[in-house]
């Protein structure tokens, strides 16, 4: 559900469409969710959640558990998407946080 988000980044919108592919596979995902906000995602959660952000792409297993993926730009810091999604995560019953990964585009070269 959703669309891969564009960013001045080469490669993340696709890299973002290629993990909702793989992730969509598998038999124990219910959703995959594409530059969604997390209070559309959870309807449970809907009135806990009234930060507006979005994760690259959110796994929504049948379990209920969601595992978040992020696509690193060229400016984002690793450790502060990691940070700002378990933030959000942290509002959600412990039966839905799952974990926060963060994938880096091919080719592109990252600031240290």
């Amino acid at each position: 559900k959703g669309s891969p988000q564009t960013t001045q980044t080469p490669g993340h919108a696709e890299l973002m469409s290629a993990l909702a592919e793989e992730h969509a596979k598998k038999l124990t995902v219910k959703f995959v969710h594409l530059d969604r906000q997390y209070r559309t995602i959870t309807i449970f959660a809907n009135d806990q959640l009234t930060n507006q952000r979005r994760a690259d792409v959110v796994v929504e297993h049948a379990s209920g558990r969601l595992d978040v993926i992020e696509v690193r730009s060229k400016s984002d810091i690793e450790s502060e998407l990691i940070a700002r999604n378990k933030e959000v995560m942290s509002g959600l019953p412990k039966s839905m946080q799952g974990g926060v990964t963060v994938e880096k585009i091919p080719g592109v070269k990252y600031p240290k």
